[in-house]
C-alpha cells in the first residue's frame, strides 16, 4: 500500500511470489516530488502473507519521487540545475567516537540546514542508516561514498591496490552492498566510488556493476589523480582548487562540476570563499562542491597534569593512555609509553627557548622490548632532542647554524629491560653523551643554538611527529626528566647529582592530577578542520559560509537603488518560492536605528523581484548610515526558529560622517611639554602622558587620576600563526616568520625629538628599529609621532617599512600599532564588522555595526590556540570599564582584544596563560586574510612585506556616560 505525504491512500499493489521474487508496479500520476527544498515522502507499506493470506510481515519503507539527470553539463534534480551547498562528513562524536548517536546525527542535519548547507559526501565510507533517513525527511543531498581509500597505495597503477587480483572481490563487494543497502532513500543522488584510492580496474567494475544494477544516480569518484574524476564518471570533482583554477575549468570541462572536497576549513580559516561562490553563480556548469569538512574530530580525554617540581610550575598534561608505572630505583613514579600516541605536552614557556651555549637534557629511562621505531625522550622539536636514534643508538643533537649538530653512541651492555639515566649536555665547546653518569662520545662544536617555536615533548617530538608521520612515538618508561640552561659536569654526573631545583623544567611523574576533560586532536591537527567545533559549537568561519551559500541573495538593483530603498531579491530555490520568509530591514546610524519594518516575500523559484522598502530618512547630520535587509523564516520549522536570519544585504545609504561615543572636547589650553633624561611629559587639563625615551612609546596615559595604558603603542607585525600557516600541506609561513625572528622584535630607539606646536598642541617624534636581538639582516625602521592637544587627544602617524629579510617574506601577519590597557578596562566596543570575528577575506557574513564585548569572550577556542578576534572595516575601538571610562581609538583601522598574547606557547587552551595585568588592544593598518589550507592567502588580501606604510589614527580618553550612537559610550 502506498500513502501520500498527508497519509492518504494512494495506490493498493498485490503481486504473487514467482521464482523466490516478488515484483510490484505502477504508475503514480503527477506524484509530490522530492527534493532538499520539498522533501515530500510517501509510505510505502509492504505487507507478506501466508498463502492463507495471514500477515507474516509487514515492513514500511519512505520513498520519495525524484529524478537526477545529467544533461547538457548540468546535474539536474527534477529537471532543475541545482546548487550543491555541501560539507564532507564524518561519523565523529567526542564522547563517542567513531559512532555517532541519532541525536547527533539530527543534530548535525539541523545545524546544516540553519547554515545553509544542503548535502552531505559521506567521507569516507558510507553512514549509519538513520543519516540516510533523517535526509529523506529533512531534505538533504547525499554524495554516498564507499570506504575503499586506500591513500599510501593510490598510485595506479603501479602501486595501487585498486589494480591487483586480490583486492577485486573486495572492492566490489564493498560498493554492491552500499548500493543495495541505500538505494531507497531519495537522499542519495549520486553513488561514489571512492576517496584517494587511484583509478583501476576494481573502479571501473565497480562502475560497471552500477551502470548495470542501479543507473538512477550519476558516478562519482574522488581521485587525487585523476584530480576527482575518471572517464566513467558523470560529473568531475576536482579537489582543493583557488577560485581562479575553479573558473578555468568551468569554461573547458565537458561534465557538471561539483568540487569533492575544497576550502579547507583547518583552524581559522575559510577564507576566498565569496570567491568560490561568485563562481558558481557564474558557470551553469559550476554546482558547488563539499567543503573540508564538518566537525572537527578530537576525542574528549580526561585533563590530567603532573607538576613542574624546578620550581619555575611549567604546565605539563598527558597525551593518549601513558601507564603509571613504578618509578627510577623503586621510588616514586613513572610513565611507560607504549608507542602508541602516548606522550607528554608542556607549555612553551620563555625559559625553555634557548638561545645560548649551554642545554642539558637529563631523564631515567627503561627501554622496552620489542623495538617499534622510536625511543624519543624528551625533546623540543630539532632545537634540542635526547632519543634512541634506533635500538642499538644513543643520540643527542641540537640545531645551530641552521644544522643538525649530534653525537651518538652505542647503547651499553644490558641496555634493554633496564633503569639507566641517559644524559646530553653542551657547553658551548662539545656535544656529550653520558648513560648512567659515564661519558659514552663527545662531538666538538662551537656555536649558539638555534631558536625555534616548538613545544618541548616528553616521549615525542613536536617537529618530526607531525601530519605525514609514518612511525610511532616514543616506547619504553620515563622517569625524572630534567632541562637545565647549564651543561652538568661529568663529575655531578658520575657522583649521581640530581639537581633539580636549578632545572628549568622538572618532571618526576609522582603525582596527577585529573582536572576536567579536554579535547584532544592527539599526534597532530589534521582532524581539526571542521565548520563546528567537535561538540557541534559554530566556528566564526560559519558567519561567512551561511551568507555566501544562502540562497536567498539581497542586493542593490543599481542606480539609486538602496539609497532610495530599493533592494533585489533574488531566489536561487529551484523549487519552491520564499513566501515561508519576511522581509526585515533596518536603516542604523552607529547603534542608533532611524527606522524599521518587515514585510512579506514573494519571488518565485529562480526569479528575482526589486523591492521598494521606504526611502531612507533624512540625515541632517551627514552621519555614515547602513540599510540593513534581512530573509527570516516567518514560522519555526524543525530546524529553526522563527526570525531566523537565512540571508541579509547591507547597504551604506549616505552620510561620510562617523558616528563616534560622542564629539572629540575641545581643547581649553594648549598642551605644554616636559623632559628629563629618561621621559619627555607632555600634560594638560586633566591628563599626563609620559613617554619613555629608552621605550619609544608611551609608558603612561593618566588622566582624571586613572591610569589608562600600560605601554604603547608599539608595532604590531606578528599574529600566532593559524593552523594553515603552520601546516606543510599549505607554505607553512609561521616557521619562516620565527626564523627571521618576527615573534619576538624589540625595539631600539634611534631617536625623540619633542616640538611644541603654534596651534597649542606638542608633538613628540621617535625613530626607531625593531628586531629580534638574536638575528641580523631582517629588521623594521619606522617614525611615530604624536601629535597631543590641549584636551588630551593624541594623532599618531606611524611610517613604518620593513628592512633586509623581512622583505622577502610573501607577506606580514599585520601592520598596525598595539597597546597594553589596564585589566579593569575589560570592555571591548568597535564600530565595524561583527559580531563575530572576521577578515579581509572573510567578512561579507559579518554586518557593520556597533558591537559590544568583553574581552574574555572576544576569545576563539581553536584548537591550537592561534590568532583569532580581528575586526575588520573598524572606525573606532574601544576598552572601557564597567562606567564607560577608558581609552578610544579611532580611524581606518582592523581592530581586536585579547587578554592572551603568548597564544602560540599553549599546544591546547587549558596551557594559556593570561596576561598579567593587562588587555592588549591591536589597532591595525592592515591584516593578513586567512586563506584556505593547501591555497596561500590570495595577493589582494596580503600585507606586503616589501611595502612602506604610511597612516593616521587617533587616541583619546572617554570618560563614562551615554551617547545614541553606541548606546552606552562616552562623553
Amino acid at each position: 500500500m502506498l500513502y501520500d505525504p498527508k497519509g492518504r491512500e494512494v495506490r493498493r499493489l498485490i503481486a504473487e511470489e514467482k521464482a523466490g521474487k516478488v515484483e510490484l508496479t505502477g504508475q503514480i500520476a503527477n506524484p509530490a516530488k522530492w527534493s532538499d527544498e520539498t522533501p515530500n515522502l510517501y509510505a510505502l507499506v509492504l505487507t507478506l502473507r501466508d498463502p492463507e493470506g495471514k500477515a507474516i510481515q509487514t515492513v514500511r519503507q519512505s520513498v520519495g519521487f525524484r529524478e537526477v539527470e545529467v544533461k547538457n553539463k548540468q546535474l539536474t534534480l527534477n529537471g532543475k540545475r541545482i546548487l550543491i551547498r555541501g560539507v564532507n562528513r564524518a561519523e565523529t562524536d567526542p564522547a563517542t567516537g567513531r559512532h555517532a548517536t541519532r541525536a547527533r546525527m539530527e543534530q548535525d542535519i539541523r545545524l546544516m540546514k540553519r547554515l545553509n548547507v544542503n548535502a552531505i559526501r559521506t567521507s569516507h565510507y558510507p553512514s549509519d542508516p538513520y543519516l540516510y533517513e533523517f535526509a529523506d525527511r529533512e531534505g538533504i543531498l547525499i554524495d554516498d561514498e564507499m570506504e575503499v581509500e586506500t591513500h599510501s597505495h593510490e598510485n595506479c597503477p603501479d602501486d595501487c591496490l585498486a589494480e591487483r587480483p586480490e583486492w577485486q572481490k573486495a572492492f566490489l563487494e564493498r560498493h554492491q552492498g552500499m548500493v543495495e543497502r541505500d538505494k531507497n532513500h531519495p537522499s542519495v543522488i549520486m553513488w561514489d566510488t571512492g576517496n584517494e584510492a587511484g583509478l583501476g580496474k576494481a573502479h571501473y567494475a565497480m562502475a560497471e556493476w552500477t551502470r548495470a544494477n542501479e543507473p538512477t544516480r550519476p558516478l562519482y569518484h574522488q581521485s587525487n589523480s585523476p584530480d576527482g574524476d575518471a572517464p566513467y564518471a558523470d560529473i568531475a570533482g576536482p579537489r582543493y582548487p583557488t577560485p581562479a583554477s575553479l573558473e578555468a575549468k568551468a569554461k573547458t570541462f565537458t561534465k557538471p562540476i561539483v568540487m569533492g572536497e575544497y576550502a579547507h576549513a583547518m583552524g581559522n580559516s575559510l577564507g576566498n570563499f565569496r570567491e568560490f561562490w561568485e563562481v558558481m553563480r557564474a558557470y551553469p556548469s559550476a554546482q558547488g562542491g563539499f567543503i573540508w569538512d564538518w566537525a572537527e574530530q578530537n576525542i574528549r580525554r580526561p585533563l590530567i597534569t603532573t607538576p613542574d617540581s624546578s620550581g619555575h610550575d611549567i604546565a605539563a598534561s598527558l597525551s593518549g593512555k601513558p601507564k603509571v608505572v613504578d618509578g627510577y630505583g623503586g621510588k616514586g613514579k613513572a610513565l611507560y609509553l607504549s608507542g602508541l600516541d602516548d606522550f607528554v605536552e608542556t607549555y612553551r614557556d620563555p625559559k625553555l627557548d634557548l638561545t645560548g651555549t649551554a642545554v642539558t637534557l637529563d631523564a631515567r629511562v627503561k627501554p622496552a622490548e620489542p623495538w617499534t621505531g622510536d625511543f624519543t625522550i624528551v625533546s623540543k622539536g630539532d632545537q634540542y632532542v635526547l632519543r634512541m636514534k634506533d635500538e642499538d643508538t644513543l643520540e643527542f643533537t641540537i640545531t645551530s647554524g641552521g644544522k643538525p649538530r649530534t653525537v651518538t653512541a652505542p647503547v651499553p651492555d644490558g641496555w634493554t629491560g633496564a633503569w639507566h639515566r641517559v644524559t646530553g649536555t653542551y657547553d658551548g665547546g662539545a656535544l656529550r653523551l653520558y648513560a648512567d653518569g659515564k661519558e659514552l662520545a663527545r662531538t666538538e662544536w662551537s656555536g649558539h643554538i638555534d631558536y625555534t617555536g616548538f613545544d618541548l615533548g616528553v616521549g615525542r617530538n613536536n617537529d618530526t611527529m607531525e601530519d605525514g608521520w609514518t612511525g610511532r612515538t616514543a616506547k619504553g618508561t620515563i622517569d625524572q626528566v630534567r632541562v637545565y640552561d647549564t651543561a652538568l659536569g661529568a663529575e655531578r654526573l658520575a657522583a649521581g647529582q640530581d639537581p633539580e631545583r636549578d632545572a628549568l623544567i622538572a618532571l618526576n611523574f609522582d603525582d596527577f592530577t585529573r582536572k576536567g576533560s579536554y579535547l584532544s586532536y592527539g599526534l597532530y591537527e589534521s582532524g581539526v578542520d571542521g565548520l563546528v567545533t567537535a561538540d557541534r559549537d559554530p566556528e566564526p568561519e560559519t558567519a561567512q559560509l551561511a551568507w555566501a551559500q544562502a540562497p536567498i541573495r539581497i542586493t542593490d538593483p543599481g542606480g539609486e537603488g538602496a539609497r532610495a530603498g530599493k533592494v533585489k531579491v533574488t531566489n536561487e530555490r529551484a523549487f519552491t518560492g520564499i513566501d515561508d520568509l519576511r522581509l526585515r530591514w533596518t536603516v542604523t546610524e552607529g547603534a542608533r536605528t532611524v527606522a524599521s519594518g518587515t514585510r512579506a516575500l514573494d519571488v518565485g523559484p529562480g526569479e528575482s523581484a526589486v523591492v521598494q522598502l521606504p526611502a531612507p530618512p533624512a540625515n541632517p547630520g551627514g552621519y555614515e548610515r547602513h540599510l540593513t535587509v534581512r530573509a527570516v523564516t516567518a514560522h519555526s520549522t524543525d530546524w529553526a526558529k522563527a526570525g531566523h536570519v537565512v540571508s541579509f544585504g547591507q547597504f551604506a545609504v549616505g552620510g561620510d560622517k562617523v558616528p563616534e561615543p560622542a564629539p572629540a572636547p575641545a581643547a581649553e589650553s594648549p598642551a605644554k611639554a616636559a623632559e628629563s633624561g629618561e621621559a619627555a611629559q607632555v600634560s594638560g587639563e586633566g591628563f599626563r602622558y609620559t613617554f619613555g625615551k629608552k621605550e619609544g612609546t608611551l609608558t603612561s596615559m593618566r588622566v582624571a587620576g586613572r591610569e589608562l595604558l600600560r605601554s604603547g603603542p608599539e608595532l604590531d607585525a606578528w599574529r600566532a600563526p593559524i593552523s594553515n600557516e603552520r601546516s606543510d600541506w599549505g607554505t607553512a609561513e609561521g616557521k619562516r616568520w620565527r626564523s627571521l625572528g618576527l615573534d619576538r622584535l624589540r625595539t631600539t630607539v634611534d631617536g625623540i625629538e619633542v616640538t611644541p606646536g603654534d596651534d597649542g598642541t606638542v608633538t613628540v617624534t621617535v625613530r626607531s628599529t625593531a628586531a629580534a636581538p638574536d638575528v641580523t639582516g631582517a629588521s623594521f625602521g619606522q617614525t611615530v609621532a604624536y601629535r597631543v592637544d590641549g584636551a588630551g587627544q593624541v594623532r599618531i602617524r606611524h611610517q613604518v617599512e620593513a628592512r633586509g629579510d623581512f622583505r622577502t617574506l610573501p607577506y606580514l601577519p599585520r601592520i598596525g600599532l598595539k597597546l597594553k590597557v589596564p585589566e579593569r578596562y575589560g570592555t571591548f566596543r568597535w564600530y565595524g564588522r561583527g559580531p563575530v570575528e572576521n577578515l579581509n577575506d572573510r567578512k561579507d557574513g559579518t554586518p557593520m555595526g556597533v558591537w559590544s564585548s568583553s574581552v574574555e569572550d572576544q576569545y576563539v577556542e581553536y584548537l591550537k590556540p592561534q590568532d583569532h578576534g580581528n575586526h575588520d572595516d573598524v572606525r573606532w575601538a574601544s576598552l572601557t570599564d564597567r562606567g564607560g571610562a577608558g581609552l578610544l581609538v579611532s580611524g581606518d583601522l582592523e581592530a581586536g582584544a585579547s587578554a592572551y598574547d603568548e597564544l602560540d606557547r599553549a599546544a591546547y587552551p587549558h596551557f594559556l596563560k593570561r596576561n598579567d595585568g593587562w588587555n592588549t588592544l591591536h589597532a591595525d593598518h592592515a591584516v593578513t586574510g586567512v586563506g584556505d589550507t593547501p591555497n596561500p592567502v590570495r595577493d589582494q588580501y596580503r600585507v606586503k612585506a616589501d611595502g612602506a606604510y604610511d597612516y593616521t589614527l587617533t587616541l583619546r580618553p572617554l570618560d563614562g556616560g551615554a551617547s545614541a550612537h553606541t548606546g552606552t559610550g562616552g562623553k
